[in-house]
């Protein structure tokens, strides 16, 4: 049973002030002053004690033992007075209940029970340690748009937090934002799919939009700061990922790997050997972007050949600059897009810069599919102007042009950058800080709005 004094409402965020303390088989716990979220509330079920009972601002007794909650130190114990005594009318115990009362309380006395450290809103890596038990049975009103299918731990996240609609399997999408729109508050999509900002304007308690993933193109950046919703991403902890995969494509690309495998598969090879691939060692290598991401992958492509890159300014590090793409792209053997999709760098990859790369040069694209004018890419490599290319991202994803897929030269992969466990159970945990922290009025972690 829950005290309504510290009862929560789970529609709007809350800052618990009063000391709670949980009672589990009969054991006392002060859990100390919290400053919490209801949205958090939810994650210790599988803590649940037997018996849970709040009491805010005041003294529990229990066995005799009398402690002043949240301080943790020892009170004299209330004397108690059994049924048949107070009917008498005496003050006074039988001597053999007195000594056993004074015997137990001094063995509880004797018992250590510190203080827990106060619960801050600082919800990360164990969110469900965050919050006491009792409330367990607070259930969950704030409502928030999944865009699209995640991995299970940020599945199971959302859905243990919030009262989650699935944009991506309602039908009737005009029927539902009439009946439900006005009550969403938050947002949870990939960063290759943003939001539309046609169904933010449709959601008019619209508070925050959590992008899983780094990019933050496709949402509507100036219309959230109109409005004050916050838009967060999760950087940092996907570049090694990406970074990887770039360096596998270009691998892939230039020894034929997926070719080899199939024709493993097909039972081919021992009719004849597979065709010559080309050397990786000692290639230049351009880099369009020197973010995060940019500066992993030379990292890893350093020991292999020379590298340069293109970005909005000089980094001055050790490697070359380049102010000019196409003048990049005249020193490279092997392109790799790799800077952020906005309005500068949309179409960034054209004819010019193709042409420049020239009919031995590598195409690798692992940014926004976007900054790539994708038919001047098929074209290219049709007319063999470029050698190949490696693609992890599309122009109109999950939708890839047969043009594209038909041709041989030409490795792909389904945007899987960050796509691995680690660090999408990473992404995962710095979404639902996001969230929890929004929600509970605290400074939001990885706001880009």
């Amino acid at each position: 049973m829950i005290n309504t004094a510290c009862w929560v409402q789970r529609n709007a965020p809350v800052r618990l002030t009063s000391t709670t303390a949980c009672h589990s088989s009969g054991v006392s716990s002060s859990i100390g002053t919290a400053r919490a979220s209801a949205p958090a509330l939810l994650n210790s079920r599988s803590r649940r004690p037997n018996r849970s009972r709040t009491v805010a601002n005041r003294s529990i007794t229990d066995f005799g033992l009398r402690r002043s909650v949240g301080t943790g130190s020892a009170v004299p114990p209330t004397p108690a007075i059994s049924a048949a005594t107070a009917a008498s009318g005496s003050g006074r115990r039988p001597a053999s209940t007195t000594a056993k009362s004074s015997r137990a309380s001094a063995r509880l006395a004797a018992l250590p029970m510190p203080v827990p450290a106060p619960v801050t809103s600082a919800i990360f890596a164990d969110a469900d340690l965050m919050f006491p038990p009792c409330y367990d049975d607070v259930r969950m009103t704030i409502e928030i748009l999944q865009f699209n299918a995640f991995a299970p731990f940020l599945e199971n996240g959302l859905r243990d937090r919030f009262l989650v609609h699935r944009w991506f399997e309602i039908d009737d999408r005009e029927a539902w934002l009439n009946g439900r729109g006005s009550a969403v508050r938050g947002i949870v999509t990939g960063g290759n799919l943003g939001v539309p900002t046609a169904l933010i304007e449709r959601l008019p308690a619209l508070g925050i939009i959590a992008i899983s993933g780094v990019g933050f193109d496709k949402v509507d950046l100036e219309l959230a700061g109109r409005r004050s919703i916050r838009v967060t991403n999760t950087p940092d902890v996907l570049t090694d990922d990406v970074a990887d995969l770039t360096l596998g494509l270009i691998v892939s690309q230039f020894r034929s790997l997926a070719a080899c495998d199939r024709y493993v598969r097909e039972g081919r090879w021992p009719a004849a050997p597979y065709p010559l691939g080309r050397k990786l060692t000692g290639r230049r290598f351009g880099l369009v972007g020197f973010g995060r991401i940019g500066a992993a992958i030379a990292a890893r492509l350093a020991p292999i050949g020379p590298v340069a890159y293109h970005a909005t300014a000089d980094k001055r590090n050790q490697l070359r600059y380049f102010s000019d793409p196409v003048q990049l792209a005249q020193h490279s053997d092997v392109l790799i897009v790799a800077t952020s999709a906005n309005p500068s760098t949309v179409g960034l990859i054209g004819r010019e810069v193709l042409d420049a790369l020239g009919p031995a040069g590598v195409l690798v694209n692992i940014a926004r599919g976007s900054i790539v004018i994708e038919k001047e890419l098929i074209a290219a490599l049709v007319e063999k102007r470029i050698a190949g290319a490696a693609l992890d991202v599309f122009a109109d994803e999950p939708t890839v042009p047969e043009a594209l897929r038909a041709l041989p030269n030409v490795v792909f992969t389904p945007h899987i950058g960050s796509a691995t466990h680690e660090t999408r159970e990473n992404m995962a945990r710095m979404v639902m800080a996001s969230l929890d922290a929004y929600f509970a009025g605290t400074p939001v972690p990885n706001a880009v709005v």
